[in-house]
């Protein structure tokens, strides 16, 4: 799946003539497992060996924009987590698994789960990064994972080697359950022009009936 948005990336630069637009502000958004994919894609411009799977990159990615997505397959504090979380958003051909069951699979398949492995191609010089992610909510005084299917463990795992490797984030942490919300649709969109425009004029991005309006620097 990674390859598709190979593919992607090359249809866009193919059509970019054709269409009019620019293809220097390239900006890929992922959501959950969406997320997962534009992040091993644009990391792997960087760290290409690591996956091994000769993508093409015709096209730079500026930001890449990682809404609640999975970071770590690899690990058995990644495993606790989930377990924690008590996430029901990870499916099995068996429905008898539970997610922490499945998340054991995974591991016990060995390396191709630390191959893709978000955090493990982090390196100096990888895309600059919007990352959105949930916490925890309360309830007459009990708190409880809002998202249970991303653990807020995988941000943690992420944010942490972003911030080794020197890359630019922009991070927000919600107390949302798994899925995009307005509010933070429209921070991503803004957090993502801060990164691509530094010290430039500033995108304006704003929520109407018809969806969003933006307007600014190279708005088009």
């Amino acid at each position: 799946m990674v390859k598709d948005v190979d593919l992607m990336v090359s249809q866009i630069k193919a059509d970019a003539a054709k269409l009019g637009f620019s293809t220097d502000r390239l900006i890929l958004w992922g959501e959950s497992a969406g997320a997962h994919l534009v992040s091993l894609y644009a990391y792997d411009e960087r760290t290409p060996a690591q996956m091994g799977l000769g993508l093409k990159h015709e096209l730079s990615v500026k930001v890449v924009l990682n809404m609640a997505g999975p970071v770590d397959l690899s690990s058995e504090p990644s495993v606790a987590a989930w377990k924690a979380c008590g996430s029901i958003g990870l499916q099995s051909a068996d429905p008898g698994l539970g997610a922490a069951q499945v998340i054991s699979k995974l591991l016990a398949k060995g390396r191709d789960e630390e191959l893709y492995s978000v955090d493990k191609l982090v390196t100096a010089g990888a895309t600059p990064t919007v990352l959105d992610y949930n916490k925890l909510s309360s309830t007459a005084g009990t708190a409880y994972p809002s998202d249970t299917v991303i653990p807020y463990q995988q941000y943690e795992l992420l944010s942490a080697a972003l911030a080794d490797a020197g890359v630019p984030v922009r991070s927000q942490v919600n107390n949302l359950s798994h899925g995009l919300e307005y509010g933070t649709t429209l921070w991503a969109l803004n957090a993502a022009d801060e990164l691509m425009n530094e010290g430039a004029a500033k995108l304006t991005v704003v929520e109407t009936d018809d969806g969003f309006e933006v307007s600014g620097n190279e708005a088009a």
